[in-house]
């Protein structure tokens, strides 16, 4: 008993391997005609044809995590006159190959020699990454390149930063295309202070080294010289609000009136002793 659940549990987990490394196909399909036949939805035929004919690839109704997209265009007018037209695509966008004529199920047939070859293909693999790369950068009006040299494939973007390059290895399909292509390192860099580094084949970061920008220390400062000279704080300025400049003139014109009478009244009393006394002057 114990055997037989360790095959179990043996085959389950090699069935999910594959599953894993199995190309996704997104299956799409249309019909044109007048009869019955062009009425149905293809793309349960076309399913259960790849299931049966092609059991390498995993069928997906998730057109973002699709390899591939087979596409059917199925006409049929009347009793005789019936024509199916097939498209492979692969993820970047590639159309593979077009066929016309002949059934649904030896379209299916082809498709799956064609996806099976590409998916094998590490040569073809590596430039489509390229140039998708390079496409990418030049839609988003992003000064970069990318280019492989060896078993080392290196991303140069101007906009390298820590987190678009987690972002990129968040991605299932890029980082599968990348294990098929027998890339051993990825680089990602701005060629100055943001360089990171993925090792393919242990599925590890192995370098993530953004060097941030240095700021210079500031100069030191001399300290302030100690002296004893007594610095005399200046007074405090009076007020100078309309309202109070009015109050100053109103005082100033009351201390003039008072000092005028008091020199009159002073120049009278001088008076009356000048008249007794020659003497006496009185400005």
């Amino acid at each position: 008993m114990k055997r037989i659940l360790i095959f179990v549990f043996a085959l389950a987990l090699t069935q999910s391997a594959t599953a894993d490394d199995a190309p996704k196909v997104f299956l799409t399909s249309q019909s044109t005609g007048n009869t019955w036949g062009a009425m149905r939805d293809q793309s349960q035929e076309m399913a259960k044809d790849f299931i049966k004919e092609c059991p390498s690839v995993q069928i997906t109704i998730n057109k973002h995590d699709a390899d591939y997209a087979v596409g059917l265009h199925h006409i049929e007018v009347g009793l005789i006159a019936r024509d199916n037209q097939l498209a492979v695509t692969d993820m970047f966008g590639n159309v593979l190959s077009t066929s016309e004529k002949g059934s649904i199920k030896g379209g299916i047939k082809g498709a799956c020699s064609l996806i099976l070859a590409d998916w094998s293909n590490s040569g073809g693999t590596r430039q489509k990454i390229v140039n998708a790369d390079n496409a990418a950068f030049k839609k988003e009006g992003v000064m970069g390149y990318a280019e492989v040299s060896g078993d080392k494939l290196t991303v140069h973007s101007e906009r390298a930063s820590a987190m678009r390059f987690h972002m990129t290895l968040s991605d299932p399909r890029y980082m599968s295309y990348l294990r098929r292509s027998g890339l051993t390192t990825v680089v990602y860099t701005n060629d100055a202070d943001q360089t990171f580094v993925y090792d393919v084949k242990s599925g590890q970061i192995a370098g993530e080294n953004p060097t941030p920008n240095t700021v210079p220390a500031a100069a030191a400062q001399p300290a302030p010289v100690q002296n004893n000279v007594k610095v005399e704080q200046p007074h405090p300025v009076a007020d100078a609000s309309p309202d109070a400049t009015a109050d100053r003139i109103v005082m100033q014109s009351n201390e003039s009136l008072g000092t005028a009478a008091r020199q009159a009244k002073q120049h009278t009393e001088c008076l009356k002793l000048a008249s007794d006394n020659p003497n006496i002057t009185c400005k």
